[in-house]
């Protein structure tokens, strides 16, 4: 579902028409496909670990499995725009384009924003905090290897980075691709 609601941003920005909009789109395909690798490794090594990723059956991992919690955490904020991730810069200036194209597309796309949010949110909740829920036949949670482990941080840390230095982002490449076709 945040696949798809993700995609929803990039045709609201492209579809508003705005430069603001297919500046957002092109910063928030960038953002999508760091955050989507960052969450289905994360999704892997949860079917790795425990067998599953069936939530009835698991939850509570964060203190077994810290940097899964950290990656995720790193991942879902920037998803869901945080201020200081890559996806606040990309989810700002496709708000900033519906606003402009009219009321309906603002409202659409904060719904959008408001559900993305608790899909994070709820997920998130039950994967990592509380009672350590282990599915049947485990007894313990497996280590999943350190290579995977280090391709999760690295989609997390880049969340993290290209928010911290979104302006720069944005004016060193998004700008300039948008830029391409104008003589």
């Amino acid at each position: 579902y945040a696949a798809i609601g993700q995609a929803g941003c990039l045709f609201l920005g492209v579809g508003t028409g705005l430069a603001a909009g297919a500046a957002g789109a092109l910063f928030h395909v960038m953002n999508h496909a760091a955050v989507t690798c960052g969450l289905f490794i994360v999704a892997g090594v949860v079917e790795l670990k425990m067998g599953t990723t069936d939530l009835d059956h698991i939850g509570g991992l964060g203190k077994k499995a810290p940097l899964l919690m950290a990656c995720y955490l790193l991942c879902g904020l920037s998803m869901i725009g945080f201020p200081g991730f890559a996806g606040f810069f990309s989810k700002e200036l496709l708000l900033t384009a519906a606003l402009e194209a009219g009321a309906g597309w603002y409202i659409a796309a904060m719904i959008g924003v408001f559900l993305t949010a608790v899909l994070f949110l709820k997920v998130g909740a039950i994967l990592f905090f509380g009672t350590l829920k282990l599915p049947a036949g485990h007894k313990s949670v497996r280590r999943a290897p350190a290579g995977i482990a280090v391709s999760a941080s690295a989609f997390a840390l880049f969340t993290l980075l290209s928010g911290v230095f979104g302006g720069w982002v944005q004016r060193t490449f998004v700008e300039p691709a948008l830029s391409l076709g104008e003589s």
